[in-house]
């Protein structure tokens, strides 16, 4: 195993890791001390991302336990044309940090311990061959299917929460798609957090001229939820709104409804599962930097499109993701926002409280009682 990790951090620093024989652009430097002194080192300095271990054999029985978990739970990755296994091992690793945190690659062995506190989680196995939730006495006026699924190795995380509106017309069910959450659950000082990685949108599909209708009046619904909020906002924001200044101020209003729903959802489920302590990760450096390669070896025609993309990817990624926890947060009086990125750690930090009415958002959770839907 370890021949093949100082193969994988090689490859790393330039930028060019071989998987199935093809060039993955994932990039990062390396440096393994012993004793304080570096023992190896592979630096690029093109590089913006470094990994540092000061305890290669604790990082490397750690390593071990994870590579264990993953080849036990053998996740969905990809069709591998060679060296199967070898490639399917350098996958797991390779993407161990693709989905690491900037001080993650300051502390790894704190990103493994994560990891395998990811892959062991059964938090929500209870949801694995889904529930349905009624929500016909609420302003929504539907059913709520909730299913947890595994994700692909590629994914940031070995779980996400799927979520559906459905309602059976005339003998069909009809069927409108929610954003998913990517999260992972671990136990750290005793107690039990949450990691929310990604709220994602699917692609959504209608089957018939019914469940695209069905699908347009919960959209109408869920925009119930954006009543009386511009209120709030700000004398700027109302007049970048109305083109009266090109400065686009921070909000809680240029949120998707249907994220914000799902989100609300996510926490109400986690404070019945006794979860109190949130952590949103807004950024994933490899992940930004691997786009931001493919961008720069590219046709010079395409290479100022493909950047501009991979910048509104980014900024959709980390500044409208945090706007829909502030919006919760703005909704739910049980969600406090207790830190933003970088002012203690990396992440947002949220705590929850015992849930309180509030609005026509508080009145859609309340009723979100997993126990009575096993």
């Amino acid at each position: 195993m370890k021949e093949l990790f100082y193969e994988l951090l090689e490859e790393a620093s330039l930028g060019k890791v071989k998987l199935n024989g093809q060039i993955w652009p994932i990039s990062f430097n390396s440096i393994i001390y012993e004793n304080d002194r570096v023992k190896i080192s592979y630096i690029n300095e093109q590089n913006i991302t470094t990994l540092v271990i000061r305890n290669e054999d604790e990082f490397f029985n750690l390593l071990d336990k994870y590579m264990k978990l993953e080849q036990k739970r053998n996740r969905k990755t990809i069709p591998f044309l060679e060296d199967k296994e070898k490639m399917k091992e350098k996958l797991y690793m390779a993407y161990l940090f693709v989905n690491a945190t900037t001080e993650d690659f300051f502390k790894p062995k704190e990103l493994l311990e994560r990891n395998i506190a990811f892959l062991e989680d059964h938090t929500f196995q209870d949801l694995n061959q889904g529930v349905l939730l009624d929500l016909r006495d609420t302003i929504l006026d539907s059913n709520l299917k909730i299913m947890n699924k595994e994700q692909s190795v590629l994914m940031e995380t070995p779980q996400r929460l799927e979520f559906a509106f459905e309602k059976v017309e005339n003998g069909k069910t009809l069927r409108y798609l929610l954003p998913s959450i990517s999260y992972g659950i671990c136990e750290k000082d005793g107690k039990r957090e949450c990691y929310i990685y990604s709220i994602l949108n699917p692609k959504q599909k209608f089957n018939s001229e019914e469940e695209e209708t069905f699908g347009k009046k919960v959209t109408r619904k869920l925009y119930k939820i954006n009543k009386d909020v511009d209120k709030k906002e700000s004398v700027e924001y109302h007049d970048y709104m109305a083109g009266k200044d090109s400065y686009f101020p921070e909000n809680i209003s240029l949120v998707s409804p249907s994220a914000v729903f799902v989100l609300a959802c996510f926490l109400s489920f986690l404070e019945q599962k006794q979860i109190t302590r949130v952590k949103a990760v807004p950024y994933l450096p490899l992940r930004y930097l691997s786009r931001d390669i493919a961008a720069s070896q590219v046709d010079e025609s395409l290479k100022e499109k493909l950047i501009a993309r991979n910048n509104a990817i980014q900024t959709n990624i980390t500044d409208k993701f945090i706007r829909t926890f502030r919006r919760v947060s703005y909704h739910l009086p049980s969600v406090h926002i207790i830190t933003y990125p970088y002012e203690v750690d990396e992440f947002l930090t949220v705590e929850l409280d015992p849930m309180k009415k509030k609005d026509s958002l508080s009145e859609v959770t309340d009723n979100l009682n997993l126990q009575q839907h096993k």
